[in-house]
């Protein structure tokens, strides 16, 4: 809609236009003015569809441009202001049809009321409502074309007023496009712009409502998206409008095929936490919840009980394993569903419960692995002497031999066989230093099973042989260093 502002106090003018933002309702201003003679020129000129005009203004007033308009039968809407002490001629110049007359200085809420009746919203103005409309053969349609109903996702700070006045903007916006292109129509159903769409191809209809809600988006600031489907069941799917992939959300009852694979999805979700597959997870749970939206119907409470399940499931796979749980209360599982605003809230808070689950496993395998390779070390320590293998330590933590093998490497930093070599050669190091031990001797006990095999091992550590380094430290030399393999003995 095309407006013009015309008062003899520039103030005024810059006020009202910082007071709303106009572009956003669909409104353009296309002329300001100072004077009731220009306003009436500007009038004439640009043909707006409405006008703010103050009442009193030099050389005609604000009635005398509506008397004139009136007379050559223009169609235009105006909304006067004034100042208090005009208020009385102000209220009687609306019997000349005046929609609505404001006081200075003009308040904002009161401005979006009165363009709110220049808008003529239906519910608002005694004006019959246009029933939707009926495809047909125009546009190559037939009567089965598809129905869209206007979802807009307000940012917030919107008053119910401002609401109302951009979702109407917005339809008459629509409504252009739509014909323009001989695509369809559109309307308001109840509280809701419809859009009746020549087509009911689903594609077809994804592609007319994407470029249009992108104009819309351009145009308006503001995000919204279409709901397709059947009007008693839209009011259902509001909710998970705005997590759409796309701003064109199909609504439709699940199939077969569907519940089967919303199924599958759930066992294998319980089994991708087990295995602490975290990639597998988001992506499987990312399409659970695409099809839990048809699988609920739409209806929040009945997504939030399925979520609730699937945590549920998640316990009892944990107790069945002997596992440690996160002891879930499905009361408080329920509530905190209930309490989430959006879809996008919701899948968040369920994912991040059973996230925990994988989290509260990989702290409980973590622990287990530590204890049992705490233990292992422990065993070495104190049985370093005797015939020790990897099966009698794989024996000691409960673990197949092969699975030791790994696990001990992985949690050492080297292979079984060089660290119990290491554990035996410090050992063997107090023994040259404090004793007159045979070579044989220290060998058999620290666990090597010859002279022979300990010297090799301890000239491939230290580089030097037990006598070399019992000389050395006994000589005052270097006494109590380390031995000379440029690095440290190892630690037991």
């Amino acid at each position: 809609m095309r407006m013009i502002l015309a008062d003899d106090e520039p103030v005024i003018i810059r006020g009202v236009q910082k007071l709303v933002d106009f572009e956003k309702l669909g409104i353009e201003i296309v002329g300001e003015y100072t004077d009731g003679k220009q306003a009436m020129e500007g009038i004439l000129a640009l043909k707006p569809d409405l006008a703010l005009l103050d009442i009193s203004m030099p050389e005609m007033s604000g009635v005398d441009i509506l008397k004139t308009c009136r007379k050559l039968n223009l169609d235009l809407k105006v909304i006067f202001v004034s100042g208090f002490q005009e208020f009385e001629y102000a209220r009687a110049a609306v019997q000349y049809g005046a929609v609505e007359y404001l006081l200075k200085p003009v308040i904002r809420e009161e401005l979006l009321r009165a363009l709110e009746k220049c808008f003529q919203i239906p519910g608002n103005v005694q004006e019959p409502e246009k029933a939707l409309p009926e495809a047909d053969a125009h546009g190559g349609g037939s009567a089965a074309g598809a129905t869209a109903y206007l979802t807009v996702f307000w940012q917030g700070n919107e008053t119910a007023q401002m609401k109302r006045l951009t979702e109407f903007s917005m339809q008459s916006f629509l409504e252009e496009y739509l014909q323009e292109n001989q695509l369809g129509e559109a309307a308001q159903a109840g509280q809701r712009a419809a859009l009746r769409l020549y087509t009911a191809d689903e594609e077809t209809c994804r592609e007319i409502l994407t470029k249009a809600a992108a104009l819309v988006e351009e145009r308006y600031r503001q995000k919204i998206g279409f709901l397709v489907g059947n009007a008693e069941e839209i009011g259902e799917y509001l909710f998970f409008a705005e997590a759409a992939d796309a701003p064109v959300l199909f609504v439709e009852k699940e199939s077969e095929e569907d519940w089967k694979r919303f199924m599958q999805l759930r066992e294998r979700m319980l089994d991708s936490v087990i295995a602490q597959n975290r990639g597998m997870l988001e992506k499987q749970y990312e399409q659970y919840t695409k099809l839990l939206v048809r699988v609920s119907r739409g209806k929040k409470e009945d997504a939030y009980f399925y979520l609730c399940t699937l945590i549920r499931m998640l316990e009892e796979r944990f107790a069945n394993l002997g596992l440690p749980g996160r002891n879930a209360d499905t009361r408080k599982l329920l509530e905190m569903g209930r309490a989430c605003a959006t879809w996008g809230e919701m899948k968040a808070a369920y994912y991040e419960m059973m996230a925990g689950y994988m989290e509260q496993l990989q702290e409980t395998v973590v622990g287990v692995e530590n204890q049992d390779f705490l233990k292992a070390k422990a065993y070495i320590e104190n049985h370093y002497d005797e015939n020790l293998t990897l099966q009698v330590l794989a024996d000691v933590v409960h673990m197949n031999q092969y699975y030791f093998s790994s696990f001990f490497k992985k949690n050492a930093g080297e292979n079984f066989k060089d660290y119990l070599n290491k554990v035996r050669l410090q050992h063997s190091l107090a023994l040259l230093i404090k004793t007159d031990m045979k070579a044989y001797e220290i060998a058999a006990k620290t666990g090597f099973k010859d002279a022979r095999n300990f010297s090799e091992n301890f000239q491939r550590y230290y580089h030097e042989t037990p006598n070399e380094f019992r000389k050395r430290s006994r000589s005052g030399a270097g006494a109590g260093e380390a031995p000379r393999d440029g690095g440290e003995p190892p630690e037991g």
